[in-house]
């Protein structure tokens, strides 16, 4: 009964690790074949492992300690333009799935816009990043502690003034 009761709960946190949006799906399906594409998918202990040996501030890995999986997808913008994609298109489908835009910055021509969508036990994080002639799409699965990342952030910025 314990091994049936072990594999049940492996299933269940295996399908919940992989969760993806249907805007992610979509991204990656409409781009599928595309030339220099590069997709990766990260589950949430590579990424807390990859952090610990790059030495990363350890309020930074406390604030991703939730993180159940990240994935993304960069390609060249000439690629959504042959396809007569949008990222105000992609925009607009992560709002019809239920995300809510929380943030938008520019920075060097480069256009970043941040979504979430909550949910009962996770979160869905959703960043798109348009630059000149590239676009990467980036979907976090989890718990981001963001209280943590902004009081550090501010203080360290701060401090240097």
């Amino acid at each position: 009964m314990k091994s049936v009761i072990t594999f049940l709960f492996l299933v269940v946190l295996t399908i919940s690790a992989s969760a993806q949006s249907d805007s992610f799906l979509t991204f990656k399906q409409k781009l599928h074949g595309a030339d220099e594409l590069v997709s990766v998918s990260v589950n949430g202990f590579w990424l807390r492992t990859a952090i610990w040996i790059a030495n990363e501030d350890e309020d930074l890995r406390g604030s991703l300690d939730g993180i159940q999986g990240v994935r993304f997808v960069h390609v060249p913008a000439r690629e959504l333009s042959s396809r007569n994609l949008k990222v105000k298109g992609f925009e607009k489908l992560l709002i019809r799935d239920g995300f809510e835009e929380v943030l938008r910055a520019s920075d060097d021509g480069d256009k970043v816009a941040v979504f979430m969508q909550e949910g009962k036990h996770e979160n869905l994080y959703f960043l798109l990043i348009e630059g000149d002639n590239e676009v990467t799409a980036i979907e976090i699965n989890g718990y981001i502690d963001a209280e943590k990342i902004v009081k550090k952030h501010c203080t360290k910025t701060l401090t240097s003034l």
